[in-house]
């Protein structure tokens, strides 16, 4: 089971991961947008540190809202906003539970994943954050259905995102700002799916 602490290390973790790309963001953003992802990234990994240094409650699901309604508000990008909800999907999903169990853990890719479809309206294949975090999630939901070992699920979800973030160079984008440049940025990786990557890489 996961507790309070345990997801505040993990969500601490990840915004550091973050930060430490934030210049490989920024320039793989310039190639195919307004290079402005590194910013947002930015602002979300700031404000997951201070809402979690503010934060003295027991409840997953309570912090998670919090940091969803901050990103929202500091980060109103379209990346932003599509972080915000899905990241609120999951508040909901685990309203004042004090501990999440490894079956919830391993569905969490998946739940992001189904958040960001519905709210952005785009599908698998158009060169976005959902080509490196839906075949994530499909393959952490998949492995722990199997196995039920969280590592083993880990593992195939953070091997699924890497490979799906790589088989984005070659696609022309359907949405965003890189979708006006079209084959000019074709060989670039998404900017959204290889941050699900680089995420992905820390698990590992």
């Amino acid at each position: 089971m996961y507790d309070i602490e345990k997801i505040k290390e993990i969500l601490l973790l990840i915004s550091k991961r973050i930060d430490i790309n934030i210049n490989y963001f920024t320039e793989l953003d310039t190639l195919s947008g307004d290079g402005d992802f590194g910013i947002t990234l930015s602002k979300i990994a700031f404000v997951i540190r201070g809402t979690i240094d503010n934060y003295h409650s027991d409840d997953i699901g309570m912090l998670l809202k919090k940091i969803a309604l901050s990103i929202n508000k500091s980060a109103p990008s379209t990346m932003g906003t599509l972080i915000s909800a899905s990241v609120l999907s999951l508040a909901k999903e685990f309203e004042e539970s004090t501990e999440i169990s490894e079956k919830q853990i391993s569905l969490i890719p998946q739940k992001m994943a189904q958040t960001i479809q519905e709210k952005g309206k785009a599908e698998i294949g158009e060169k976005t954050v959902l080509d490196a975090l839906a075949p994530m999630g499909e393959a952490a939901a998949a492995e722990f259905l199997l196995s039920g070992n969280l590592k083993f699920s880990i593992k195939k979800a953070a091997e699924a995102a890497i490979k799906g973030a790589e088989g984005t160079k070659g696609m022309i984008a359907k949405a965003g700002r890189a979708q006006w440049i079209g084959e000019r940025a074709k060989s670039n990786p998404d900017p959204g799916a290889m941050l699900c990557a680089k995420i992905a890489e820390l698990f590992l």
